[in-house]
């Protein structure tokens, strides 16, 4: 199965300016990346540049296509960092490298510079695009008609252009009503029991079963049924608790525990081919047991490694942290905090800290006494 080190296209360093809280950020991503911070630090915000840049990359800009990639869109103004005036009318430029074949290639680069006029209704625009005026022939041999095409299999290669943030909601997971611009599954949740349909189809690659292998890890979980025929149009599913007497043991997805709806959804999200590559998960923890963060940090490892996922997480609960390996480069912890000026900084966390008793610490334990930073200072 494809994972960082067979598949030389993924994002190894992005760099962001003038967006929201981030005024200069450079961040080099591994496979499965960690990023842990106080409320307010930035952790979104470097998620929601990578999503402006996608757009930028799948030439979606328009207001619209901009919700539907998970970014929470304000006025053009305040897209920009607010440090300086000035910068509200500046362009927020967006940088990413792809790995190369080689060590020691110059790993390859596109740079989207997004522009608005802060007009009522204006859209954004990359100024990097070529766009000829309408009947302006004189412009065009000044057009270099490569660069589009260069960028466009950048953006497919790297997964770049697929690339969006996805934060499930409990209703959407549970209704399994909701259809999304997006597919196979929408930021919220959206599409999730249509995957599961295709999912069942697949007597190939058998998605399903692997599925249900890994929704073992809850104890009370005897595997499920897909509704068909007249069930099929009420999108239900039939989940089994192997306590419950055999008479009363299924119940749908509007039953179910929140936990086991949102276990569901991000399995589906790494196992599915037709998922994006690359893309982040904005408050992992939610609705998950502090042991169940651990071991789902481990199992998602594993599944991103299995199917060529790159992914990057944002989390509050320190448990989240016991599920990573920072022996292992393709695992990555970085600690996000805002500098004196305000501005959005990143530091990668590359070992335990300190010697003795601090190094034996748990990574949770160490992230609550301070020993890694990202807490709030003010009390």
């Amino acid at each position: 199965m494809p994972n960082l080190h067979t598949v030389t296209a993924a994002i190894q360093k992005i760099i962001i300016r003038n967006f929201k809280s981030i005024y200069d950020l450079e961040i080099e991503l591994g496979r499965f990346n960690v990023l842990v911070g106080a409320n307010g630090s930035g952790k979104s915000n470097i998620l929601e540049a990578i999503a402006f840049g996608a757009a930028a990359a799948a030439e979606k800009l328009d207001h619209e296509f901009l919700g539907s990639r998970g970014i929470r869109y304000t006025e053009p103004p305040l897209m920009r960092s607010g440090f300086e005036l000035d910068h509200t009318e500046k362009p927020i430029e967006l940088r990413f490298f792809r790995t190369t074949p080689t060590p020691h290639s110059e790993p390859e680069s596109v740079t989207y510079r997004l522009a608005n006029s802060n007009k009522p209704y204006a859209k954004w625009m990359d100024m990097d695009r070529p766009e000829p005026e309408s009947g302006s022939i004189a412009q065009e041999p000044e057009i270099d008609y490569k660069l589009p095409f260069q960028r466009a299999s950048f953006g497919r290669l790297t997964g770049l252009s697929s690339f969006i943030i996805f934060s499930p909601e409990e209703s959407a997971l549970r209704k399994f009503e909701e259809e999304s611009q997006i597919l196979p599954l929408g930021v919220k949740g959206e599409g999730l029991f249509k995957l599961l349909k295709v999912f069942s189809r697949d007597t190939v690659h058998r998605p399903l079963e692997e599925l249900i292998n890994h929704l073992r890890i809850l104890d009370w979980f005897d595997g499920f049924d897909i509704g068909n025929g007249a069930m099929e149009a009420e999108r239900k599913l039939n989940i089994r608790d192997r306590y419950l007497d055999d008479a009363l043991a299924y119940f749908d997805q509007r039953s179910a525990n929140e936990g086991f709806l949102y276990l569901l959804f991000y399995l589906s999200l790494f196992i599915s081919k037709d998922t994006p590559s690359f893309f982040g998960i904005d408050n992992i923890e939610v609705a998950f047991n502090p042991k169940l963060c651990t071991k789902l940090m481990l199992v998602l490892n594993e599944l991103s490694l299995r199917h060529g996922k790159q992914v990057i997480f944002t989390t509050h609960n320190p448990a989240v942290l016991d599920g990573i390996n920072l022996h292992d480069d393709s695992q990555r912890l970085f600690v996000v905090d805002r500098n004196i000026r305000g501005h959005t900084k990143v530091k990668r966390i590359r070992h335990k800290p300190g010697n003795g008793a601090e190094a034996s610490l748990k990574l949770s334990e160490a992230f609550m006494k301070g020993y890694l930073g990202g807490l709030p200072k003010n009390f």
